[in-house]
């Protein structure tokens, strides 16, 4: 075979790997970007602007926050329940529709059933999670959020948190860790390591305490740390703005286009080879 068209093969292929790891790209999971905004007294969020402030150093960036659609007034009838038996009466079963606590633009509803361990307050202690509103107007049954039942084995956790944003996702933070659910790309991405890494030397992570999520998705988070490793020192705080990054995705045409290339170029090496051997 001539060299010349031996030496086209690997273009090609190259052509094709681009292609391929374009297209990985593509699917990788999100990162963020991380800012430091500063003493958590300095730093509040502007609703009617949109924005998150640091009021000391006049910094804004954008917070687009989520509107809460449900309707407590008219619930629908047909949210997921949970059913026990009354053990007041004794002598019946008892079904207990979700308390839901927020609705997104998609129909998508965050909140909790009773877990069946208090009789008397049904509705004290809730297995929380999440429901999708099917395209018939029904809902789907409900999806468990493990660890956001706002109360540790041990202690009740007055910290834990959900949120839901207009883009279908789900913060939740709690005493386990934060994470952000994706329900679009069904990814999970926990924000502690995350978090810590951005942190000095001579700062040692405690935890993190998220109070604010955006209908882009970004996230504020109290970020609590110490100067000795061994929990020494008074506990300081700072807030960080951690701000999704997309990966960037390759246009289909420029995709296919970096294939053929090394195709066309492949062709063109071996007419110029065929027309030099019949002249």
């Amino acid at each position: 075979m001539d060299a010349r068209l031996a030496f086209c093969k690997p273009h090609l292929a190259l052509g094709l790997l681009l292609c391929f790891t374009m297209g990985a790209w593509a699917q990788a999971d999100p990162t963020y970007n991380v800012i430091d905004l500063g003493a958590p007294e300095d730093v509040r969020i502007y609703p009617t602007d949109g924005v998150v402030r640091n009021d000391k150093t006049g910094v804004s960036y954008s917070f687009p926050q989520p509107v809460n659609h449900f309707d407590a007034s008219q619930p629908p009838s047909n949210l997921p329940s949970a059913t026990y038996w009354d053990q007041v009466s004794n002598d019946r079963f008892v079904t207990y529709p979700m308390k839901v606590s927020w609705e997104n633009a998609l129909g998508t509803v965050i909140g909790g059933v009773p877990d069946g361990s208090s009789h008397s307050f049904p509705y004290q202690n809730l297995t929380n999670g999440y429901s999708v509103r099917l395209p018939d107007g029904s809902y789907s049954p409900l999806v468990v959020l493990p660890d956001t039942n706002l109360r540790s084995p041990f202690h009740y956790d007055p910290y834990a948190q959900i949120y839901l944003n207009d883009s279908n996702q789900i913060l939740t933070s709690t005493y386990q860790g934060t994470s952000v659910l994706d329900l679009r790309t069904n990814t999970n991405v926990g924000l502690d390591s995350l978090l810590s890494g951005y942190l000095s030397k001579d700062k040692y992570y405690f935890g993190l305490n998220a109070f604010g999520f955006s209908n882009n998705g970004s996230v504020l988070a109290e970020v609590l740390y110490g100067t000795h490793p061994d929990f020494g020192g008074a506990p300081q705080s700072d807030v960080f703005l951690l701000t999704p990054l997309s990966v960037p995705e390759p246009a289909p045409i420029a995709t296919m286009l970096v294939a053929l290339g090394g195709f066309a170029f492949c062709r063109l090496r071996r007419r110029a080879t065929i027309a030099r051997t019949t002249a």
